[in-house]
């Protein structure tokens, strides 16, 4: 997670690929240049334009200002991610519930068990993660 976006149909269209699967962070921008964050999610869909779709929902529904992403490698690498940004972030999130397993797929949390130390985390615009 490099770089944070305005999170508007044109930088969601100009920035993130069609058919991509992966990560996203939603939330609002930081005096000193950090995302806070309210949502994460992801887009486990190469077809009907993926992560790209999933941004542009969200960019139409006006609710956040800007946003980050991360391009997966493989349904179960997102599906993990966005466990274990749940389990660290779920204090400050909008998206109170648990990520549910991939559909038709059996996956279990790995983190359901260990126990994360919760935090608030915001990304800064050069990729370094703050807690």
């Amino acid at each position: 997670m490099k770089e944070i976006h305005a999170l508007t149909r044109d930088e969601v269209i100009e920035t993130v690929a069609k058919h991509l699967i992966g990560n996203y962070w939603l939330g609002y921008l930081e005096p000193g240049g950090n995302l806070h964050v309210k949502w994460i999610g992801r887009s486990l869909k190469w077809d009907k334009n993926g992560l790209q779709k999933r941004l542009l929902d969200h960019a139409s529904e006006g609710k956040y200002t800007h946003f980050t992403f991360r391009k997966a490698s493989s349904v179960t690498e997102a599906y993990n991610i966005e466990c274990r940004e749940y389990h660290i972030l779920r204090d400050q999130l909008d998206n109170i519930r648990h990520p549910d397993s991939p559909r038709l797929l059996n996956y279990s949390c790995e983190y359901c068990n260990h126990h994360l130390r919760p935090f608030g985390r915001s990304f800064t615009a050069g990729g370094a993660v703050h807690g």
